[in-house]
């Protein structure tokens, strides 16, 4: 709803940008949200999008010899997951993401934001984390109450607990 998304961007710091993905079958979408702006975007399906993920896990699993392709599909998936959003990206300091299926299992901190530099070494490469800091949250709604929580807040009991529990008695 307009009311919960304006609640999203009322509790969102200075200079932090949200992104929320939503995998779908014929598209998926994202939503941008900081505190001036809201934007929705169409993104390529689920299958498109996870087949992507699945080549930039399995490069990152070949350490020295799929940096080249590494590189390609972390350049690939900032194309496609971060790169419609770029104007509130540039930005903000912060970004938040909201993941949504595969896309929980991707460090938005290794894409690439531009070109790889050609033969350069891995510390030269212009990934999202040299430019900002990443957040993961499950929800936006999660995020809300987390932000406005009262850290303060005196209990009636305190409650210390330990256990050793005997699970023989299971089998």
């Amino acid at each position: 709803s307009v009311s919960g998304i304006d609640d999203v961007a009322r509790t969102l710091p200075k200079k932090t940008v949200l992104f929320e993905y939503a995998l779908g079958d014929s598209s998926s979408l994202l939503w941008v949200i900081d505190r001036e702006h809201r934007a929705m975007h169409t993104l390529p399906p689920r299958g498109q999008v996870e087949l992507e993920v699945r080549r930039f896990r399995d490069a990152l699993g070949k350490v020295g010899s799929g940096d080249d392709a590494m590189l390609a599909s972390a350049r690939s998936l900032y194309r496609m997951l971060l790169e419609p959003g770029a104007d509130r990206l540039g930005k903000a300091e912060t970004v938040l993401i909201v993941p949504d299926g595969a896309l929980f299992e991707l460090p938005f901190d290794a894409l690439l934001a531009r070109e790889p530099a050609s033969g350069g070494a891995m510390r030269e490469q212009p990934f999202v984390a040299r430019t900002h800091a990443t957040t993961y949250v499950p929800s936006a709604t999660v995020y809300v109450r987390l932000s406005g929580a009262d850290r303060s807040r005196k209990y009636e009991r305190d409650l210390f607990a330990v256990g050793n529990p005997d699970f023989a008695g299971l089998t």
